[in-house]
């Protein structure tokens, strides 16, 4: 058929010849791409002919990243541009084509997701949210919202804000307060039978230590 001769007239003319050790010419892939890139229009990506070119498209990207020579290649934003496209369109072996080939352009890095943001940003905002879709990584843009929720969420407290003090004490020995407590209930038993009073607490409050102090001698004089 006449898609048939087309496809392999591709696959010759993005071959090196044999006598330079045959392979996928790098120069050839990039005047595909640049071809591909100006005439892939609305009407284009909804071609049944696409999900073969962009099948083609893909083997030949596995070819150059073999045998990595696709640092050769300088058409990263073109090729970014044809997925972004080719995942738009209505037809699902479309819409399949183009997401296996950015998986290969993705994984070894020769698409940055700058490149797709760059071309994603001049859609319409419907057209955006389909394309990000079938993005499985975020982009730059998702990125920075991710680090703004962060950051937000790691505000510092607000000033004079303090978090509440807990008070430890040792375990079988008596607080201040709880000795005061037990005082004035009657007295801690001493050794020589004498009471603790409530004076000879030492208080936890500094006030009242020096209010202690001095009821001290007038309990004495009276």
């Amino acid at each position: 058929t006449m898609r048939d001769a087309a496809v392999s007239a591709l696959l010759l003319g993005t071959e090196s010849p044999k006598q330079n050790g045959g392979g996928t010419n790098a120069a050839s892939v990039e005047a595909f791409i640049l071809s591909l890139e100006s005439e892939l229009s609305d009407a284009a990506i909804k071609s049944s002919g696409l999900p073969d070119v962009l099948t083609f498209l893909t083997e030949k990207m596995k070819s150059l990243i073999a045998k990595n020579e696709q640092e050769k290649l300088s058409v990263h934003r073109p090729l970014a541009k044809v997925i972004v496209m080719s995942l738009l369109s209505s037809k699902s072996g479309s819409r399949s084509a183009a997401e296996n080939l950015m998986a290969v352009c993705s994984k070894n890095g020769f698409v940055p997701s700058t490149s797709f943001d760059k071309e994603i940003g001049k859609l319409l905002p419907a057209q955006q949210r389909t394309v990000r879709s079938f993005i499985p990584k975020l982009s730059k843009q998702d990125q920075e919202l991710v680090d703004t929720f962060k950051k937000a969420s790691e505000r510092p407290g607000r000033p004079g804000q303090m978090m509440p003090s807990r008070q430890t004490t040792q375990v079988g020995v008596p607080s201040n307060k709880t000795a005061l407590q037990s005082s004035r209930a009657g007295g801690l038993p001493r050794k020589g039978g004498n009471n603790i009073t409530e004076a000879d607490v030492l208080p936890e409050n500094p006030l009242q230590m020096s209010s202690t102090r001095s009821a001290k001698p007038k309990a004495q004089r009276l």
